[in-house]
């Protein structure tokens, strides 16, 4: 080719636009930054370590039949009927929290209570604490009904559901066993480990501890307590409280102890004896040396209760028919008997309107004992005497005299049985209640048992009571 047939060629590209551009790409700052990055220390090392055994190792791994045979196995995992249908419940769980009137309505007014206290601020008038008094009353106050009902239906059933399946997922099945004693129950475990797995599976294996605060850990004394409560949990989500395997899980956690209104005195003055009788009844040991606020955490971690834990301790969030309490570790007895006092008044209202509906206005006088009506009616008159406005005979009544009322023999077959199912159950939830009510409760130090045997109580009769028809009537009165 001659010199002059290369200049042509030369020319003609010179002319062309292309060539132009891959000139200007060339000469570009873009290009020159790259190049200078290729030669820098950050690109270099990369470089070293695709080199690297530990990179080529890796590789190897994801193209082993080994690696293959494993993401076959999660992609068949995460297609399972079973966990798609619980994948959807939970979105459609968020959806109806996020959507719902009552909860926006509520985000609303916290919001709007914040910028009023914000512009409050800004203007001198109140101390910037101020706003930290308001979080922590949202906290700790008994929230209203309609919150409520989006609360419990929602991320708090949630993020109970992921605690305790999270604690029994990540356990083989041997040791799931030996969670619930006895041979009947045993039969059962197995649906609860499957179970857990799925829940466990569709939040993707990530508990919400960490969304709760709930990251610092506990002893191996607690974890295995708080593993026992999870067992308690699961069966009771999945078989129901009055199931054996149920019983034996709660068993495992309390053995043969109840707590009773006839209890020496020395139970309560000495812990050492208080301890020695808990040992004799076979209670779990890491329950029996908690603190309350520590047993506190293990109900929320156990998934038991609903909670988290803020910068003044935990917070567990109990349900109570109408309402939800909450128990703080910092006040735990004082929360504790103001939920126990909220049970007293929600099961009086659903006594009331039991027998209303059975035999008419009537009823406490036609239903009720004259030794307890004759007791309401003088303490209500003592009550007048001291300026307050009178009520009605039953709000003068205590927990003692609820017992009597619904274990009397036609009140029981006529109309509690429905409701509460086995009567010696009911018999002996009430006795425990009934200690912690005596007029001398408030000389009681609340323990770790007393106050999980407390919540474990006052959830199971607020779900009898809750799964009776009659009860969503009495959350709409106004009575």
């Amino acid at each position: 080719m001659t010199k002059k047939s290369l200049a042509e060629i030369a020319a003609c590209l010179e002319k062309n636009s292309v060539h132009r551009m891959l000139r200007a790409i060339n000469d570009s700052p873009t290009l020159k930054a790259l190049e200078a990055y290729h030669r820098s220390p950050a690109f270099q090392a990369l470089e070293a370590y695709r080199a690297s055994p530990a990179f080529q190792a890796m590789e190897a791994f994801q193209n082993s039949a080994a690696f293959k045979a494993m993401e076959l196995a999660r992609q068949s995992v995460i297609a399972h009927p079973e966990i798609l249908s619980i994948q959807a419940k939970l979105a459609e769980t968020q959806r109806s929290l996020l959507g719902d009137p009552s909860w926006l309505h509520a985000q609303a007014q916290m919001a709007e209570m914040r910028k009023t206290m914000m512009a409050t601020m800004a203007s001198g008038r109140i101390a910037f604490d101020a706003l930290d008094s308001v979080n922590k009353l949202l906290a700790t106050g008994v929230i209203s009904r309609n919150l409520v009902d989006a609360a419990n239906t929602s991320f708090s059933a949630v993020a109970r559901a992921n605690q305790w399946a999270s604690s029994l997922a990540n356990i083989p099945v041997a040791k799931l066993r030996e969670l619930y004693p006895g041979l009947a129950a045993v039969a059962n475990s197995d649906d609860i480990h499957k179970m857990a797995r799925a829940i466990s599976a569709a939040s993707g294996g990530v508990t919400l501890s960490a969304a709760l605060g709930l990251t610092a850990g506990l002893d191996v004394e607690l974890e295995r307590t708080r593993l026992k409560l999870s067992a308690f949990v699961g069966a009771r989500e999945i078989h129901g409280f009055d199931a054996a395997i149920t019983s034996a899980a709660y068993k495992h956690v309390f053995g043969e102890w109840r707590t009773q209104p006839d209890l020496p005195q020395r139970f309560w003055r000495d812990p050492k004896v208080r301890w020695r009788m808990y040992e004799e009844a076979e209670v779990d040991a890491g329950l029996v040396e908690a603190e309350p606020s520590t047993a506190l955490e293990v109900v929320v971690e156990s998934g038991l209760a609903g909670g988290f834990r803020g910068e003044n301790g935990t917070i567990a969030v109990v349900s109570v028919g109408a309402f939800s309490m909450s128990i703080r570790s910092r006040d735990t007895r004082v929360d504790a008997y103001k939920v126990l006092g909220v049970f007293e008044e929600q099961l009086r209202a659903f006594i009331s309107h039991k027998l209303k509906e059975k035999v008419g206005p009537r009823w406490f006088k036609q239903r009720i004992d004259g030794m307890i009506g004759g007791k309401a009616k003088a303490t209500r008159e003592t009550a007048v005497r001291h300026g307050e406005a009178p009520m009605s005979l039953v709000h003068y009544t205590d927990l003692g005299d609820l017992r009597s009322i619904v274990l009397a023999k036609n009140n029981w077959s006529e109309v509690f049985e429905s409701a509460f199912i086995n009567r010696e159950h009911f018999d002996h939830d009430m006795q425990k209640l009934i200690a912690a009510r005596r007029p001398t409760a408030h000389y009681r130090k609340l323990d770790g048992v007393r106050l999980v045997e407390l919540i474990c109580v006052i959830d199971r009769l607020t779900k009898w009571m809750g799964n009776d028809g009659g009860w969503k009537d009495i959350i709409e009165s106004d009575e």
